[in-house]
């Protein structure tokens, strides 16, 4: 008997499989003969890619020899998607980049990768004077946070800020501005600003955040919302004292003073000499007064025995050879019924024309009625509204109230230099309409008028006024007192030698020159 064995190829398993299915999956398992070949397919899913085998061969696909049972594990892991996010411009702002990884912060421009399904989050970051509007896909969201699934790419885009700048007085006393506030974008610059000090003030500086700046005007940049404050000072007066011959005698007291301060010099003569008087007239020694202006005093000394002239009347003279156009300050207030110690009665009307320009520093209140300019009534700070174009000459009347009782006609005629369409606080060269200069012409014409004027110890006398407002003046053209008589003289003390002025009704002023 014969017997033949029979021998069959074992039949082996390949089998593979993936680390994770959601990541991949494997394609290729089979039964086969010993010794045949099986080939494995490793397939990422979307957002993943295959790594390796558990036996760190990379192959794939992976071919193997069946000769026993093999099972193949793929390992798959998240891809790196790349983010590219840049500023419209670097000098408008930068990107923040935030994954929870190193190397998070902020960058001109993020060129970094990151893993498939990271919560990915970009800031647009303005620099100063600037601010974030859009993406460039004109999502506004900021910060803007989003799941990575591909490569990106973000363009933040910005614009500039708008800034306010307001402006001050810290003491509207001393001086006022000629703009509230205005406003801009980032870096522009304003129109001119002004500040305009009052009589007897000056500008100083403007301050903002401890800084001074002293130009004025002044073009300001917008940097940001900031508040200037026009800073002024009083005026401040030189006076100086000198002798009219070292070998008479010596003087002191020379300084300097605020506007209105008093000041006090004296003259100390030698032996054989006695003061006289001061340039200016004064013979006090010593000699306090208010200081107005700079001022320079010469002492004048004469001779022990030297005869004085007592009184001496001038009619006429050319001891003033311009006329005196100077503007007349008066600081005194004007209550109820009186009016530079004169009495007003409840409806006493005064209208007296002005003698110079005359500015208006105090209220008037009550029974004081003004119908027309007259010595001394309110300073006017027009604060009506005009809007003009670029050079053009504004030529209005502008009606003012004070306190609801004075009514005064202003006539502003001046050019403003201007950017097209402003608005200007007038505060400035406003004169009074029917503005009367005192000339020297008209010492020629007193004629006109018979009243009789003369010095008389120490006094200036008025007779025959016949009823007209007579008005007395220094050589500067202030006011130094006002009276009116229908039938007696009137007298006017001269606080101390020099040149008046006496004015009657409209006729033109005489002048007298009082030597004591």
């Amino acid at each position: 008997t014969t017997f033949t064995a029979l021998f069959a190829k074992n039949q082996y398993s390949v089998t593979g499989i993936s680390n994770d299915s959601i990541k991949g999956i494997v394609s290729g398992s089979a039964t086969v003969d010993y010794l045949d070949t099986v080939t494995l397919m490793a397939t990422a899913n979307y957002g993943y890619h295959f790594v390796r085998w558990d036996d760190n061969n990379t192959d794939n696909p992976l071919h193997i020899i069946a000769d026993t049972n093999i099972t193949k594990t793929a390992f798959f892991d998240k891809n790196q998607y790349h983010i590219f996010a840049t500023s419209d411009t670097t000098v408008h702002g930068v990107i923040n980049i935030s994954s929870q990884v190193w190397g998070d912060g902020d960058f001109n421009v993020v060129n970094v990768s990151r893993e498939y399904l990271k919560q990915i989050t970009l800031t647009a970051k303005p620099n100063h004077g600037y601010h974030f509007t859009h993406w460039q896909d004109g999502d506004t969201n900021n910060p803007r946070t989003f799941i990575l699934t591909q490569d990106t790419s973000f363009t933040a885009y910005y614009d500039k800020n708008t800034y306010t700048l307001t402006f001050q007085s810290a003491d509207t006393n001393m001086g006022i501005v000629n703009t509230i506030s205005v406003t801009g974008e980032y870096l522009d610059t304003t129109m001119h600003i002004y500040a305009t000090a009052k009589p007897h003030y000056h500008f100083d500086s403007w301050d903002s955040w401890n800084h001074h700046y002293t130009e004025n005007p002044r073009s300001f940049v917008f940097d940001n919302n900031r508040t200037y404050i026009a800073s002024f000072s009083i005026d401040v007066h030189n006076i100086s004292v000198q002798v009219d011959d070292i070998a008479h005698g010596t003087v002191e007291g020379s300084g300097s003073r605020e506007y209105g301060q008093p000041i006090t010099v004296s003259a100390t003569p030698y032996s054989g000499y006695q003061f006289a008087h001061w340039s200016d007239g004064s013979t006090y020694n010593p000699y306090t007064f208010a200081v107005l202006e700079d001022k320079d005093l010469t002492a004048v000394f004469i001779a022990d025995g030297e005869p004085w002239q007592d009184t001496v009347v001038v009619y006429d003279t050319t001891y003033i050879d311009v006329p005196v156009h100077d503007t007349t300050y008066i600081d005194v207030p004007v209550h109820d019924t009186i009016y530079i110690n004169v009495p007003v009665h409840d409806t006493t009307y005064i209208d007296v024309p002005v003698h110079d320009t005359t500015y208006i520093d105090v209220p008037v209140h009550d029974t004081t009625y003004i119908d027309v300019p007259v010595h001394d009534t309110t300073y006017i700070t027009v604060t009506d509204t005009l809007t003009v174009t670029q050079y053009d000459t504004v030529t209005n009347t502008v009606y003012d109230t004070v306190d609801n009782y004075v009514y005064d006609t202003v006539m502003v005629t001046d050019t403003l230099w201007l950017t097209q369409i402003d608005t200007v606080w007038l505060h400035d060269t406003i004169i009074v309409h029917d503005t009367v200069y005192i000339t020297s012409e008209g010492i020629g014409d007193v004629d006109a008028m018979t009243a009789k004027v003369y010095a008389s110890n120490g006094q200036i006398v008025v007779e025959g006024a016949n009823g007209n407002i007579v008005t007395f003046y220094d050589v500067n053209g202030r006011v130094l007192a006002t009276k009116r008589d229908e039938f007696a003289p009137l007298r006017f003390n001269a606080p101390a030698s020099g040149t008046y002025l006496i004015k009657i009704g409209n006729y033109p002023a005489r002048r007298v020159v009082v030597i004591r």
